[in-house]
């Protein structure tokens, strides 16, 4: 499930964000072996119940016994000022309007109620690390879901990188190249965690924001694909 939002009516455009779902759809062909019946594009939704209901499809897609849920947004992103929770920009959000976004923690409701057992979750947006648990006492987990494991572009409290010009947004550009060239000197078959500690490393050698994590239960065991590197 990728979902991206480029294009905006009150903020600035992210045009690099085509480029990621483009990467990432031949990634989930050709690489996490994913049909091409069960790979679900919302580009530009200017509604949340448009992305929930491909969601849906989605998770009524996946084996729950042997398949798996990967879930991805790249898009603008913010934390409400009144609980600190995550919220993830749609075509016609507006920031000083908490109700024009996209909750997190509904999405996040939506996945827990999945039979399926692996779920990936990627955030690539500013401030998408309140989408972790890691947040003051007082605020309920907006990402603690068994069998998953979900990575963000940042922490909770700073932004992520997308320069204009640049092909990819950096953190997903990291992700798009480790699983598309593969990890040099990293085991046989990527993982979740695998992966991310990968990106999580390139991003501080580049003194970019730092990914965060959330791992529930075997999460971080979550085999994703060969590892490509020295095979071309």
């Amino acid at each position: 499930m990728l979902i991206g939002v480029s294009d905006y009516t009150h903020l600035p455009s992210v045009p690099s964000i085509k480029n990621n779902l483009s990467a990432l759809t031949e990634v989930a062909l050709t690489g996490l072996g994913i049909p091409q019946g069960n790979v679900y594009i919302v580009e530009n939704p200017k509604s949340a119940a448009q992305v929930h209901e491909e969601i849906d499809l989605a998770m009524d897609a996946a084996d729950p016994l042997s398949g798996g849920l990967f879930i991805y947004y790249a898009g603008h992103g913010w934390t409400d000022p009144r609980n600190g929770r995550l919220l993830l920009g749609l075509v016609d959000s507006n920031q000083h309007k908490a109700w024009t976004a996209m909750e997190f923690d509904r999405i996040r409701e939506q996945v827990a109620d999945s039979p399926v057992g692996s779920r990936l979750l990627v955030l690539d947006s500013c401030y998408s690390g309140a989408a972790l648990d890691t947040l003051s006492a007082g605020l309920s987990s907006a990402s603690r879901i068994e069998g998953t494991y979900v990575m963000t572009s940042s922490d909770a409290t700073n932004a992520s990188r997308a320069p204009r010009g640049d092909h990819f947004t950096s953190f997903s550009g990291e992700i798009i190249r480790s699983l598309t060239d593969g990890i040099q000197g990293g085991p046989p078959v990527i993982t979740a965690d695998v992966l991310f500690r990968h990106v999580r490393a390139s991003c501080q050698q580049r003194g970019w924001p730092v990914p965060s994590r959330q791992v529930g239960r075997d999460g971080d065991h979550m085999e994703l694909m060969v590892n490509r590197w020295g095979q071309s």
